[in-house]
């Protein structure tokens, strides 16, 4: 064990047993407990690495009708920590859904064109423990994340490639706290060299994760309107640095110049997240005469509880849309949202991805107390960081 060995996060590791198993591991263990000799080819590759998207095969999906589709989600981002990757304005609201599909009920009876490169790294001092505390082995979520047990603080073993047959074998003993022999320590295998760029640009403030959008704009015919919007009354804006930065976008937008390289997606939504924060009742007006809320029932089976609001223009005929892209071309299920009543209760009540982020326990920061802005979902915690917040905004909104 090492002198900088983390005794209190082994410890908070440690209670979440069995709470934090991988999805190959709960794959593996549904299957050979429903067959023993069960071929599991969506969750173990032909060299015997972990598939990396695992799934079920088509004549074992039934062992997972029983389990709600939000309970499955989980499951799959185990160790997933929601933040604003794919989580900006234009972006697909049920994209994070999909993968209850594809691994739990997508029809395959084959591993073809399945990657695996993941190898199988255990513990077996875990496995025992949990043998111990709840009566059955699995494989942590986290132990692909360091080469030493993040509980015990010993090397961790890793399984050679010793293809499909041998390994499920050796999985098997694993499950029983059984060594595999041919199991080597992953702090003594050697490293691949690191490839560093020479020079490795900034990110912009997009690609960060920082911004939440928990509303959704359809981009085809929400994103001209909101231009238009934006155009007609940027000279309003009291920030000098959001006013010319829209001057600049909308501009360039409607083709009067071709001056600058814009991202259209992502410099939108920079503005509206400034205008939530320095113009909250102007874009509260376009938000409420412009754009109409839709409830998204999401999901495969669309029981629910996995829900977000989505918002396009309310004049807007979504089966003449042109734009092939957007969720309201064959989505089924929907709700009625008022953007009158919408308040920040009901957005966490009707968005599944607020409701993660609660449930994670973290703190979260609201645009001026506009709901219709992106949310930050990694504040700063100190008064004196906050004031520089809206530098933070528009420095790396406007000023990329």
């Amino acid at each position: 064990m090492s002198d900088d060995f983390d005794f209190e996060l082994a410890e908070l590791l440690r209670k979440q047993v069995p709470n934090d198993e991988s999805i190959h591991s709960t794959l593996l263990r549904t299957l050979l407990a429903y067959d023993p000799n069960i071929k599991p080819i969506g969750v173990i590759g032909n060299s015997g690495c972990w598939i990396d998207a695992p799934f079920v095969q088509k004549q074992y999906q039934f062992l997972f009708y029983r389990y709600p589709d939000h309970v499955l989600l989980e499951t799959i981002d185990m160790s997933l920590s929601v933040d604003g990757k794919h989580n900006c304005l234009f972006d697909n609201p049920a994209y994070y859904t999909y993968r209850i599909e594809s691994t739990f009920f997508s029809g395959r009876s084959t591993r073809d064109r399945a990657s695996s490169s993941k190898k199988i790294r255990y513990c077996l001092s875990c496995i025992e423990e949990s043998i111990d505390s709840v009566g059955y082995g699995y494989f942590r979520h986290f132990w692909d994340r360091s080469n030493l047990c993040l509980i015990h603080g010993q090397p961790l073993k890793e399984i050679p490639e010793l293809g499909f047959a041998k390994t499920l074998k050796a999985v098997k003993r694993l499950f029983n706290a059984k060594d595999c022999k041919q199991a080597i320590e992953v702090i003594g295998l050697a490293k691949k060299p690191k490839v560093t760029a020479k020079y490795s640009p900034k990110p912009t403030w997009n690609e960060t994760g920082k911004y939440l959008f928990p509303i959704k704009f359809a981009p085809g015919c929400l994103m001209p309107v909101f231009a238009h919007w934006v155009h007609s009354n940027y000279p309003k804006f009291e920030n000098i640095e959001l006013r010319d930065f829209a001057q600049k976008v909308t501009g360039q937008f409607f083709k009067r110049y071709s001056l600058y390289e814009f991202d259209y997606r992502r410099d939108f939504a920079g503005i509206l997240i400034l205008c939530a924060e320095y113009e909250p009742e102007l874009l509260h007006s376009f938000m409420v005469n412009e754009v109409s809320l839709i409830g998204l029932e999401l999901g495969p089976r669309k029981q629910g509880v996995l829900r977000e609001i989505f918002a396009k223009h309310s004049v807007s005929d979504c089966s003449t849309c042109a734009e092939k892209s957007c969720i309201m071309k064959a989505h089924q299920g929907t709700f009625r949202v008022d953007a009158t009543e919408l308040n920040l209760k009901s957005l966490f009540e009707n968005s599944y991805t607020l409701a993660r982020i609660s449930m994670q326990g973290r703190p979260i920061r609201i645009s001026n107390g506009s709901i219709w802005g992106a949310i930050d979902v990694s504040p700063e915690v100190t008064d004196k960081k906050a004031v520089k917040k809206f530098e933070f905004q528009l420095n790396e909104v406007c000023y990329r």
